[in-house]
């Protein structure tokens, strides 16, 4: 029978041993709070459940009800409940529309102003009235917070005066009045200007942040007696008693008396005294002339600043500065100057040169072309191409001619290489052999080209590779005529010259790049005992110049000239002026040896040969005239 009331006891307590519990953390202290549950009890911030998981309800006056889904599980069960802002209401008098700020933050809509509980700065700022500044304090809830504000208006008496006494006043704009005076503001910013006499004009600013009468006293400044100082033109430098004081026009303040020197370039000095009272100097400055003579051999038109003198004898008043003058005479260069006539008499004497003078006084012996080729200058002269019937190593196409070369002309020194004539094609080579392989067309195109490059007028018409024409007042570059080139080759030798070396056919030292012992294994005609030390083209400058400066005018290439082909026969009475051969032709006359050259009659200066097409053999130099 015990047994039986001890298992009944056990089923009545067993289901306390079976509720979880656990305790809701409260941060912050709520007014009126209230926590409850539909699932758990809870009772002293302690909520009971048979379930893991419950439920809590939480309000409090002046906070938005909220409720938390909590498990006993977890680590932290927190409740936080959210202010309602409650409603605050500006009852601005008199009624206007101000501008109202809240920490710094302009209200754009008064009727909707929602605040939690805290501290705020108010400003309210309306035109006239002082501002209104004070601060809100919100520490607990209602519905609607009534703020009166009433707004002063501003009304503000100052007492105005100045030291020294005597001066005039005008605010904000209005019209001048006598100093002392009582001032009325109505105005947060008001303008205030103050003069007198003498001295400066003050313009002040006066901003009212009260209505507490002021007293405020002005010293003034004394204003500063100047002088301008202008000059015509200006620009002129001003010196006051010998002391440098600047560039008119200018002004001097509080100037005493003293003696005003004033200069400028090209005109007189002038001079004056200033007095105290002088406000205004006007000084008209004089140009300071030169009467300058010219005495131009031959007589010429003389350019002054571009401008055409209009005078028989020459002579020219002109401002002592510096002047651009031209002289200009038909068949004469053009000659232009500065001159500076800083003396009350000058003379300036040129003779002129004709263009072709002017031209050999710009032309040294010895120039570098823009594509570093070394060109020689060579005077007018006469020559005598071909050979005559009873020279042994002649060839039956030498035929006489006597040619007359009256302009100077230039011609390089080395054949053109590999290097200088990829420049034409746009390659980038660094070879210094000299460039083959091309044809007469090719090599006539590379001149054109390089005359364009410096600016030279071309002497090759083309159109496209047809060779139309030639431009014989041309300066720029072109091929050597046959006669220039027997002229290098013969001209100022003491002795008669059939090969570069002589008239003996025997060659007893070093001549050029030719078919030596090196070639016998390839070569039928070969010179025995010689040795070049080359099998092939060799760089150009490898070997001497001859008489004249040139160089390879025997072996390594032989070379494209100008001339078109030709045998005929002319009278040997005949004397061509500055021939560069036919105007027509098919092919064009080859000179001068080569590599593979060893016979007598190749190595001849007279030698001449034709062609048209490239060959591994040929190569060419250029030449132009200076005029």
């Amino acid at each position: 029978m015990k047994l039986k009331y001890i298992a009944i006891l056990l089923i009545l307590i067993a289901p306390i041993f079976l509720i979880k519990s656990s305790n809701i953390s409260i941060l912050k202290s709520y007014t009126e709070l209230s926590l409850k549950s539909s699932n758990s009890i809870i009772f002293n911030n302690t909520a009971y459940s048979f379930n893991s998981k419950f439920k809590v309800n939480a309000a409090a006056f002046g906070y938005e009800e909220r409720v938390f889904n909590f498990n006993h599980s977890d680590p932290e069960k927190i409740v936080v409940l959210n202010e309602i802002p409650l409603k605050v209401i500006f009852k601005i008098t008199p009624d206007l529309n101000p501008k109202v700020y809240i920490d710094e933050v302009l209200i754009k809509d008064l009727q909707n102003i929602s605040l939690v509980k805290g501290s705020y700065d108010i400003e309210i700022i309306q035109k006239n009235y002082l501002t209104y500044k004070s601060q809100l304090e919100i520490d607990s809830y209602s519905r609607e917070l009534l703020v009166p504000v009433i707004l002063v208006a501003i009304e503000k008496t100052i007492l105005v005066s100045s030291l020294p006494r005597g001066a005039f006043l005008s605010l904000n704009g209005g019209g001048f009045i006598a100093m002392p005076d009582n001032l009325t503001l109505n105005k947060k910013t008001n303008s205030l200007v103050i003069q007198k006499e003498g001295f400066l004009t003050q313009n002040l600013q006066i901003d009212v942040i009260d209505n507490n009468p002021e007293q405020r006293i002005y010293t003034l400044i004394p204003a500063e007696n100047k002088l301008l100082i202008k000059t015509s033109p200006s620009s002129g430098a001003v010196f006051l008693d010998d002391q440098y004081i600047g560039l008119s026009p200018i002004q001097i303040k509080n100037p005493m008396k003293g003696r005003l020197v004033v200069t400028k370039y090209g005109y007189k000095d002038s001079s004056s005294i200033i007095n105290k009272n002088d406000n205004l100097i006007n000084i008209d400055l004089v140009p300071d002339m030169s009467l300058v003579t010219f005495n131009i051999t031959p007589n010429a038109d003389i350019l002054i600043n571009n401008k055409l003198l209009k005078t028989i004898s020459n002579v020219a008043q002109l401002q002592k500065i510096k002047h651009k003058v031209t002289f200009r005479a038909d068949g004469y260069r053009a000659i232009t100057r500065f001159i500076e006539p800083l003396t009350d008499l000058f003379t300036i004497s040129e003779s002129m040169l004709t263009e072709k003078q002017a031209l050999l006084n710009e032309s040294p012996p010895r120039i570098k072309n823009s594509i570093k080729s070394d060109m020689r200058l060579f005077l007018p002269g006469k020559v005598r191409l071909g050979s005559s019937k009873n020279e042994s190593r002649r060839d039956i196409n030498e035929v006489i001619r006597n040619v007359n070369l009256s302009k100077h002309f230039y011609i390089s020194e080395n054949l053109i290489t590999d290097a200088q004539f990829n420049k034409f094609k746009n390659i980038k080579s660094p070879s210094n052999l000299p460039v083959n392989k091309i044809t007469w067309v090719e090599a006539a195109l590379f001149c054109n080209w390089l005359s364009r490059r410096e600016n030279l007028k071309t002497f090759y018409n083309f159109n496209g590779s047809s060779l139309k024409s030639f431009n014989s007042n041309a300066n720029g570059y072109r091929l050597p005529t046959e006669a220039e080139w027997e002229h290098v080759s013969k001209h100022n030798s003491k002795n008669k010259l059939i090969y570069s070396w002589g008239a003996d056919r025997k060659i007893t030292k070093l001549i050029g790049n030719i078919a030596d012992e090196s070639t016998k294994d390839f070569l039928t005609n070969f010179v025995a005992d010689y040795n070049d030390g080359f099998d092939g083209r060799s760089p150009v400058g490898s070997f001497k110049s001859n008489q004249n400066g040139i160089k390879d005018l025997t072996g390594n290439l032989s070379e494209w000239v100008n001339d078109f082909y030709t045998s005929d026969i002319i009278s040997s009475d005949t004397v061509l002026q500055n021939y560069y051969g036919p105007l027509f032709g098919s092919k064009h006359t080859i000179k001068g040896s080569n590599y593979k050259s060893a016979l007598p009659q190749q190595l001849g200066i007279s030698y001449r040969t034709y062609g048209s097409g490239a060959d591994e053999l040929v190569g060419f130099r250029v030449a132009r005239w200076i005029y």
